[in-house]
């Protein structure tokens, strides 16, 4: 079974039915050139050779059962999935097969040094809750139901801990300023020294300040992580 590798440029306010469309006429390109060699296609792009993680994509999903790929997937198959699958192929990963009643049944892949099984188990509920969105309601822009089910990093939701735990403010964000909500030097700091401790990198205190946020933190611990696995 060949990798299709694809980038559907979807805007905020497009509605889903709009999204949907064009994420199957993106598809239908793809498959057109499905027998491209694929490093031939990474050379191309020019991207940038990375041992830690694939160099086109880091979401792959995958349908099985439905008469074009593979065979109709159990129960027991997920669990022997589980258990004989150990390294990530990609940061995220989702299998979906139909289920007898009709709907269908899955099961997601996700790379432990940025997720774990919290997370995959939040990820997969907003993912029932936005597929029974989208369905109630074909028009609604795709920004606006993403909004409502922002997913966050299970790295972020720590640091976010920490910060509040820090400047004994429950109400902040992921995207507020660590200095403009009263942060210090000192307390940057001890920040950083917590994310040490619970991460295993070393976050410069310069990295911090130039993006002083939950977000902006936890992309840098994600990179160092990324750089640790690579070596």
């Amino acid at each position: 079974m060949d990798v299709v590798v694809i980038r559907s440029r979807l805007t905020p306010e497009m509605p889903f039915a709009e999204a949907l469309g064009r994420v199957e006429r993106t598809c239908r390109e793809a498959f057109a050139h499905q027998a491209a060699p694929f490093d031939a296609v990474t050379q191309a792009v020019g991207a940038a050779p990375d041992l830690s993680r694939t160099a086109l994509f880091q979401t792959l999903f995958t349908l099985v059962g439905d008469n074009t790929v593979g065979q109709q997937w159990g129960e027991r198959d997920l669990e022997l999935l589980g258990e004989a699958w150990l390294v990530a192929r990609t940061d995220l990963a989702l299998t979906l097969w139909p289920s007898p009643d009709g709907g269908y049944a899955g099961g997601i892949e996700y790379a432990s040094a940025l997720y774990d099984e919290t997370t995959a188990n939040r990820l997969a509920g907003q993912l029932n809750t936005l597929a029974e969105r989208f369905a109630a309601d074909p028009d609604l822009a795709v920004g606006a139901a993403l909004a409502e089910e922002a997913i966050v990093p299970q790295h972020e939701e720590t640091i976010l801990g920490f910060v509040r735990d820090l400047l004994k403010q429950g109400d902040i964000g992921r995207d507020d300023d660590f200095m403009k909500r009263g942060g210090t030097s000192l307390l940057a700091a001890r920040l950083l020294w917590n994310v040490q401790e619970a991460f295993g990198v070393e976050v410069s205190m310069r990295a911090f300040f130039d993006e002083p946020t939950v977000a902006g933190l936890g992309d840098e611990v994600e990179r160092l992580v990324r750089a640790e696995l690579q070596v």
